[in-house]
């Protein structure tokens, strides 16, 4: 007779890299994805950062913006990448290179997304754990939930190439540099 495992508590990420790691883990899993890129933040779009790209086998560009708390999320809304002269946000504005945009937070300021004046095209995904204990020693299970789906923007394109090799140059700077960090180097400064 196999035994059931409790759930002990939820448990949700507190910061950025947190949900980084849940969001290639679950929704975008590199063995799946051409690239999956963190932290853009120049060398690729004019005029914004990004928390995530991932650019897809198809060639199709995701972007995610990650929120770990209400302020944070209600600060988006200032930056001029949402901003139009109706200061409505407009699909037809956003980077044709874009195809889904995505908004990722811990899962109970996920499921709050209604509070905090979204983009209409924009999708929400909410991240936990669930601590389980069967026998011995609890362990986590990651949890994805998608609040809200995506929509696809209007106009959007696929990456060129020389845009993916770009990515692929990011994503590589991002993780010597983080190697380099890490490495204790007092050269490193």
């Amino acid at each position: 007779m196999a035994i059931s495992p409790n759930l002990l508590r939820t448990i949700e990420p507190t910061h950025a890299a947190q949900i980084e790691a849940l969001l290639e883990q679950l929704v975008f899993p590199v063995a799946r994805n051409t690239v999956v890129c963190p932290n853009i933040s120049h060398g690729f779009f004019r005029s914004h950062e990004s928390d995530l790209v991932c650019v897809s086998k198809a060639g199709w560009l995701t972007e995610v913006e990650i929120k770990v708390s209400a302020s944070d999320w209600k600060n988006d809304r200032k930056k001029s990448k949402w901003q139009s002269e109706d200061d409505a946000v407009s699909e037809e504005l956003y980077d044709r290179r874009v195809r889904r945009f995505f908004f990722a937070a811990p899962l109970s300021l996920a499921r709050r997304y209604q509070e905090f004046n979204i983009m209409l095209f924009a999708g929400v995904l909410g991240f936990s754990w669930e601590e389980y204990q069967r026998t011995g020693s609890p362990y986590c299970v990651p949890r994805v939930e998608h609040i809200r789906p995506a929509k696809d923007l209007k106009g959007s394109r696929k990456v060129t190439d020389k845009e993916l090799l770009t990515l692929s140059k990011l994503s590589s700077m991002r993780y010597w540099g983080l190697r380099q960090a890490m490495s204790g180097n007092p050269y490193n400064k």
